[in-house]
């Protein structure tokens, strides 16, 4: 997976290719035991996490193009795989990353204006969590031709942000130009 950015943003992905790259990695994972050496408890959550050094294990290793940005964007997704998949905390996977994040930039918006807002890995991490836990994404149940639809510039370039209560459209502006709205 590779982010494709607008301007000056080099990501997160969105929650299609998010969602994507978790059914990936559950089908390429289903029937392993996968260890995780940092945590000594179990997850369970359609998959099981087992103890370290437990018999007919696999080992699961990120590994990715070493630019910042893309470190980045892989953090995010196998932050999210960890969080769907094996009910990981978003302190737990910012754990297992903190070394790696302490190095990289924010993320910004794709706006050319001096970004206002950063957003962390940690932020998206947290914010994955919650929706997992309220129940706003399951990565078994989102519809990605849905949102890969709406989220096309003929077709509206919208979204739910939380279905049936926020709806989010691109790029809002209250800048005119010479062709409505910048």
């Amino acid at each position: 997976f590779k982010y494709r950015g607008l301007n000056k943003d080099f990501g997160p992905f969105n929650i299609s290719q998010i969602t994507e790259y978790c059914r990936e990695m559950h089908d390429l994972m289903s029937g392993m035991n996968v260890v995780n050496n940092k945590h000594d408890r179990s997850y369970d959550r359609g998959s099981r996490l087992l103890p370290s050094g437990a018999a007919g294990t696999v080992a699961l290793v990120l590994h990715c193009d070493p630019a910042p940005r893309n470190i980045a964007n892989q953090i995010v997704l196998m932050s999210a795989f960890l969080i769907s998949t094996f009910n990981f905390r978003a302190i737990d996977v910012a754990h297992l990353f903190s070394d790696i994040q302490k190095k990289l930039l924010p993320f910004r918006d794709c706006g050319v204006r001096p970004s206002v807002m950063d957003l962390t890995i940690e932020d998206v991490a947290r914010a994955l969590e919650l929706a997992v836990k309220r129940r706003w994404w399951d990565r078994r149940q989102f519809d990605i031709d849905g949102y890969r639809y709406f989220g096309d510039i003929n077709e509206g370039d919208l979204n739910w942000v939380l279905p049936g209560r926020i709806l989010a459209m691109s790029s809002p502006s209250s800048y005119k130009t010479d062709g409505g709205l910048a």
